[in-house]
């Protein structure tokens, strides 16, 4: 920053300034209200959208991306569904989401408690994704009639 230095408008105040605006002020320190001194936003309106965004693929069309495979740019890739987090358990499965619901299994029959649940990507030992336990301490006894 320096006296030459030219300010855009960034009504989303992400840090980039509006291309389409002219420039606000050329000095060294930010005029008053919302602005930047990097231009290029891609969405003015949206803070999300900027040069720097990245996107991320979302295989199994859950609406959570995968973080090993991501692309950045103002807008998503032309190819695929991309979105804007990284949030995927198992991109490769539908149902395996951060919001998953996950029910305590105490006999180990797949089949959990309905009144003692978690969200959570993976299944660990002692929990399962299906409730309607009808006694969870008796594997004997469970909606899949083992």
């Amino acid at each position: 920053i320096n006296p030459d230095t030219i300010w855009y408008a960034d009504g989303d105040v992400d840090g980039y300034g509006d291309g389409s605006t002219t420039s606000i002020a050329t000095q060294c320190t930010p005029p008053t209200g919302d602005v930047a001194h990097v231009l290029g936003d891609c969405d003015d309106s949206n803070a999300a959208l900027h040069p720097d965004t990245i996107w991320y693929a979302d295989t199994d069309v859950d609406s959570y991306g995968d973080t090993g495979s991501s692309s950045p740019g103002c807008v998503a890739p032309s190819i695929g569904v991309w979105v804007l987090n990284d949030f995927d358990c198992d991109d490769g499965d539908v149902n395996a989401t951060p919001n998953q619901t996950l029910y305590r299994d105490n006999d180990g029959d797949t089949f959990g408690d309905d009144f003692d649940t978690r969200l959570d990507c993976n299944t660990a030992q002692g929990w399962a994704t299906r409730g309607g336990d009808c006694d969870d301490n008796n594997i004997d006894i469970n909606p899949g009639g083992f």
